[in-house]
């Protein structure tokens, strides 16, 4: 699923994107790519708020 939403975003199909990381975020939390795969979506999408949360997240 990670590889397949980060392709998404790379197609800017951000939203669809931000849809997969959750999900998998969701079935996953302990995995710390996801957030900050997430934290890129948000990037791009501008939500720079957005982007530092799910990056801090990622990190800890």
């Amino acid at each position: 699923m990670k590889l397949f939403s980060t392709s998404v975003a790379y197609v800017l199909q951000v939203d669809k994107a931000l849809e997969l990381f959750s999900q998998a975020i969701t079935v996953a939390p302990e995995h710390p790519s996801s957030y900050n795969n997430r934290a890129q979506a948000l990037r791009l999408k501008g939500d720079i708020t957005g982007n530092a949360l799910s990056y801090n997240i990622g990190s800890e």
